[in-house]
């Protein structure tokens, strides 16, 4: 496995750790009102990797879920975890509530050996979103699961 692809993946995971931490545990008896409880336990009892794949797919048909570009800076909001992602070419920025969280993609390598990157703008198609940098790529996808 290519050395990049070690760090892309362990940057994929903490971004996917950190959303679900930041998410809050949306805990409502108000009538009309859809809780973590109440989800539907149909994805949920799926496995992690397939209810990632579902999400996205439903992120990708549903508007609610899409990027919207505000110069540079791309945003996607997840209403059903009460998430707001801004991407620039600085790196990613979460909130949640009043939690915040920024990641910044600085370089790849491992040990002493870390190659620089430089800054990008982000890409989007209606849903993911993409950073690339040759054959280095980072995508990140929005749906009501979160992913």
């Amino acid at each position: 496995m290519p050395r990049y692809s070690i760090a892309l993946a362990s940057l994929r995971f903490l971004t996917i750790l950190l959303a679900v931490l930041l998410a809050p545990a949306v805990q409502s008896s108000a009538p009309g009102k859809l809780g973590r409880s109440d989800a539907p336990q149909g994805l949920a009892g799926l496995p992690l990797d397939a209810q990632a794949v579902i999400s996205a797919s439903l992120g990708e048909d549903q508007p609610a879920y899409h990027a919207r570009r505000e110069g540079a800076t791309l945003h996607l909001d997840n209403p059903a975890h009460g998430i707001k992602a801004r991407f620039t070419a600085q790196g990613l920025a979460l909130q949640s509530g009043g939690a915040s969280l920024g990641l910044q993609m600085q370089g790849v390598g491992y040990g002493t050996y870390i190659q620089p990157l430089p800054a990008i703008e982000p890409q989007k198609q209606a849903n993911p979103i993409e950073y690339r940098r040759g054959d280095l790529r980072d995508w990140n996808t929005n749906g009501p699961a979160g992913h």
